[in-house]
């Protein structure tokens, strides 16, 4: 049997197996479905996208010549407000019931978190909008898989400085690393390395509105200081720095910022030349946050640019604020090999991959918006693929 055929004939084997082995340990009906979301779901993933095509290029990674790791990248999530209500009525994980098999599968899972954590704290005077959940909904988190958040915006400190310590203990009892903010500033400049089967990823993140207060009467801004709690900066000196000090002991650099004009689906000439400049000082990777909408991906050099990865747990109304996307970066010990883009619809706060409609017209979007950065989007099915500037070739 050659090797395009033994791939769909392992799957179901393992789907099969998944079967047997829950019946014969006596598991409930629930677990068994609940097992097949989660694991059976990319399995029939592949299975489908190998009978479709021959050879598919989304199934090239399954025997690659290098060591390959995943990462696996999502925008905003806010669990506070409707989403906390719905959590109140369906549990904490089900914002994420329909995507954990894709990021409890990756080797590394990250998203930017847009709330506190904490039953204590004072809302920031002036500041209109502030989110806090409860800390037993941080479980959500680990159900889904994520290794490490981004603090670095603008409202980890809604809830104040108390509110924000009980964040950071609420991650660290849930075993989930954070960048970008903590006790003081050495602390949120500090990176998080996560190796992976020998790989090593360096993650860095800042905020554009650490400096920005809202009441003259408390001109509490959420920027870390010495012996101060809060988030790091988005000031070049800093995180040029950082990311020559952090390249020097990873093999692949992501920094998060957060940045831009919300609703703005295009990057400015300015957020443009400053990502340029970070991936010439090492980054490969730059993951941008707080437009609540989708702008294009960018190729520069070696390195990919999303300018913006919208939202992804979110309550926003805004039609344009619930078409996103999941990336997925191959990465080997040399760098990154290529990125798969997947379409998501959210709906009922709770994000999924929609209908190939849906699918194709988010993919369509971001095609347009993309190819205005000079980067080809290649479509293929329900999903994307981007190549660095070294790989920029059909597959």
């Amino acid at each position: 049997m050659n090797s395009r055929l033994r791939l769909p004939v392992r799957i179901v084997a393992a789907l099969v197996l998944i079967t047997l082995l829950a019946f014969s340990t006596g598991m409930s009906i629930p677990f068994i479905s609940f097992t097949l979301r989660i694991y059976g779901a990319p399995l029939l993933d592949l299975y489908w996208h190998g009978l479709t095509s021959s050879p598919h290029p989304l199934l090239s990674f399954i025997n690659p010549e290098k060591e390959v790791i995943t990462l696996v990248a999502v925008g905003d999530v806010m669990l506070s407000r409707h989403v906390g209500e719905i959590i109140s009525s369906k549990g904490p994980f089900y914002p994420f019931s329909q995507t954990a098999y894709l990021t409890r599968w990756a080797d590394i899972a990250f998203c930017n978190l847009e709330n506190a954590f904490s039953t204590q704290g004072t809302p920031i005077p002036g500041k209109m909008i502030w989110f806090r959940a409860n800390p037993d909904t941080a479980i959500g988190l680990t159900f889904a898989g994520f290794d490490v958040v981004s603090l670095a915006n603008n409202h980890s400190l809604d809830y104040d400085t108390d509110a924000f310590l009980d964040t950071l203990t609420t991650l660290e009892n849930e075993g989930i690393k954070y960048v970008g903010g903590g006790r003081d500033i050495d602390e949120a400049r500090k990176p998080v390395i996560i190796e992976r089967k020998g790989i090593k990823v360096g993650f860095l993140a800042y905020s554009e509105l650490a400096h920005i207060f809202w009441d003259w009467g408390y001109p509490r801004a959420f920027v870390a200081k010495s012996g101060i709690p809060g988030v790091a900066p988005m000031e070049i000196d800093i995180m040029e720095e950082d990311i020559k000090k952090l390249r020097e002991s990873v093999d692949i650099v992501v920094v998060s910022l957060h940045w831009g004009e919300e609703y703005e689906e295009q990057p400015s000439e300015k957020e443009r030349e400053l990502a340029h400049r970070l991936i010439d000082c090492g980054a490969q990777i730059i993951l941008g946050h707080h437009p609540h909408v989708l702008r294009g991906l960018e190729v520069y050099k070696d390195g990919v640019i999303a300018y913006s990865m919208g939202n992804f747990v979110f309550d926003q109304r805004n039609q344009k604020t619930k078409k996103s996307m999941l990336l997925q970066f191959e990465l080997t010990s040399e760098g990154l090999h290529r990125v798969i883009v997947y379409p998501i619809l959210i709906e009922n706060s709770r994000p999924s991959i929609p209908d190939v409609h849906v699918g194709e017209e988010i993919l369509s979007k971001l095609y347009i918006l993309s190819e205005e950065l000079s980067t080809k989007l290649q479509i293929y099915g329900k999903r994307g693929v981007i190549y660095p500037s070294a790989q920029q070739q059909e597959p």
